[in-house]
């Protein structure tokens, strides 16, 4: 397989890896490694001593790892947050965090973390001394432990910055500042030592992000006692307020391991949300035992769509119903930093992009959603497609998949793969639409899967190629002309996110009737709003909703615009 160096090496992060990311919420492998002052550093013991760990996972060779580095975010949470009585600690330190640097290239030399070696390749060259004015541990790797580590905590680029709570679980907190690394002490790590006798606590759900009509879930709780193994538990599934499913367990679980549990298919006929809870008997800290809400949605006829439904992405704004794999390698982008996708029309544009390019195999999909299909007379999905190949010999793959009559399999409507999937010149960089002519119009009849609940998703397969990008995606009965639908009527949202207030930007074609509804990821309706106008603002006032995402849909006669929009506080 081919190594590739990241265009984004230069900003952002660099990566000559095939892994991905260890997910959210996995249990962290242990190590013990000496530091470069000789002494151990045990992960788990230290874990174990009540501390919140973060690890920076960079090279010596890393530009971005190096920015990292001297914008001196760990410094002052090692100041502020590390172990008292340690070097360059506040002597009012809360005591609760512990930081660590590994050096995680496997050929570095120690020449390369002192900042001494004047080489030029990743083997020999350096960005400078690692540990001049860093007090908290540094470790320096042998090739054998570097692989090692690398393999076990599947570092796919560099920096990786995880926290590892003291329950074990890792997430990645990325390249934050000081004040957001140390938010994740609180949250999602417990701030509670394990219990002495016995506690269930949920762990995060790694399960489907989506089922058609009947879900059947795993999901996972945690021993959180100190000494004592749990044997039973009774796992409840809600939607709502309402009781969807009840499953008893039974087994052995040790403290601190994770117990994963399927739940049988149960019938569901909201969208969303959806959550568990964990009951054991004589649980002594009760709190932890509930999950967040909204853990994956269901798409059954009882909350199916109607057609026509497009999206063109607009401005990063996707409509509640949407469900994107849970890699997170799926996503809506304008490109990188510095480079802007061109769209059908040669202007500025928002597509879906499924990054072939910097994964090395993997599945990713996105559910465009379900639809009452029923009586159409001629059903057709239309969308534009670009694509490049990274050589001759690239066979990603992109499909688009149907599911009806609530199967419990989907049916492959069309597929392009390699060569075929193309419509842009090989490409060995990272893969960004740059003219109208790399986009083709594809139309597909789906007439023969008409159904009340037509359920309709893209799925791509990667086989380490170049990225494709999908635009301008339309379920109706008719064909639309040429390659992109041209939107007269202009609707922007900002600032997104919003803290005390967002504003809805209109320009229409004529004076029309507008009607804003705001909803929480609850499906509560939060505000409302009703105007007549052509050109204009509506405010939307944020100052007492709670931090979290909002669908703001925005109906001007028959059209109907959903926009996102996250409120932070």
């Amino acid at each position: 397989m081919k190594r590739k160096l990241l265009t984004l090496c230069v900003s952002i992060l660099c990566s000559t890896f095939a892994f991905a990311q260890l997910p959210n919420g996995s249990l962290a492998p242990n190590f013990t490694y000496k530091d470069l002052n000789g002494n151990t550093q045990d992960l788990y013991a230290i874990l174990a001593s009540g501390k919140t760990v973060f690890i920076d996972v960079s090279a010596a060779w890393c530009a971005p790892c190096w920015n990292y580095h001297n914008a001196r975010h760990l410094d002052s949470l090692w100041m502020l947050h590390g172990p008292a009585g340690q070097p360059g600690v506040s002597a009012s330190t809360t005591n609760d965090v512990m930081v660590l640097f590994i050096e995680g290239e496997g050929t570095n030399t120690r020449a390369q973390t002192l900042g001494t070696s004047t080489g030029t390749t990743h083997a020999n060259f350096t960005q400078g001394n690692w540990t001049l004015n860093t007090d908290y541990p540094i470790i320096d790797t042998n090739l054998a432990e570097s692989n090692a580590f690398d393999a076990a905590w599947q570092i796919g680029y560099f920096p990786t910055i995880y926290c590892v709570c003291r329950d074990r679980f890792v997430y990645e907190a990325g390249q934050s500042d000081m004040p957001t690394l140390y938010s994740y002490v609180t949250n999602p790590c417990p701030t509670y030592a394990q219990s002495s006798t016995i506690d269930a606590k949920i762990a995060l759900y790694t399960g489907n992000d989506y089922f058609v009509c009947n879900a059947n879930p795993t999901v996972k709780f945690q021993n959180y006692s100190a000494t004592n193994n749990i044997t039973s538990a009774t796992i409840k599934v809600y939607s709502g307020t309402t009781l969807m499913a009840t499953v008893p367990w039974t087994g052995n679980l040790a403290p601190l391991a994770v117990a994963s549990v399927p739940v049988p298919a149960f019938a569901a006929t909201n969208f969303m949300p959806y959550k568990y809870t964990v009951t054991v008997s004589g649980d002594s800290y009760p709190a932890n035992d509930n999950s967040a809400d909204s853990l994956f949605v269901v798409y059954a006829a009882a909350n199916a769509g109607t057609i026509p439904a497009t999206e063109s992405w607009g401005s990063f704004n996707l409509p509640i119903k949407y469900s994107f794999s849970s890699d997170g390698t799926v996503f809506p982008t304008y490109g990188t930093s510095t480079t802007n996708v061109k769209g059908p029309n040669n202007a500025n544009d928002t597509a879906l992009l499924f990054d072939f390019y910097d994964n090395s195999t993997g599945a990713f999909e996105f559910v465009l959603g379900n639809f009452n299909t029923t009586g159409s007379s001629s059903l057709n999905l239309q969308f534009d497609l670009a694509a490049a190949q990274y050589n001759a010999t690239s066979t990603d793959k992109l499909e688009v998949l149907v599911n009806t009559n609530c199967s419990a399999n989907w049916t492959s409507v069309w597929s392009a793969q390699g060569a075929a999937l193309a419509t842009a010149p090989v490409a060995t960089t990272l893969y960004i639409p740059s003219a109208a002519s790399q986009w083709a119009h594809k139309t597909i009849s789906l007439s023969a899967y008409q159904d009340a609940n037509t359920v309709v998703k893209f799925k791509g397969t990667s086989n380490y190629g170049n990225n494709a990008w999908v635009d301008n995606i339309n379920l109706s009965n008719t064909l639309a002309v040429g390659n992109n639908a041209v939107k007269n009527n202009i609707i922007n949202l900002f600032p997104n996110p919003a803290n005390e207030k967002a504003t809805l930007n209109i320009a229409l074609t004529e004076t029309t009737n507008v009607n804003v509804t705001v909803i929480d990821i609850m499906g509560r309706t939060v505000f409302t709003a009703d105007k007549s106008l052509a050109t204009g603002t509506i405010e939307i006032p944020t100052a007492n909703f709670s931090t979290g995402m909002y669908s703001v849909k925005v109906q001007t006669g028959k059209d109907v615009t959903t926009l996102q929009l996250s409120v932070i506080k």
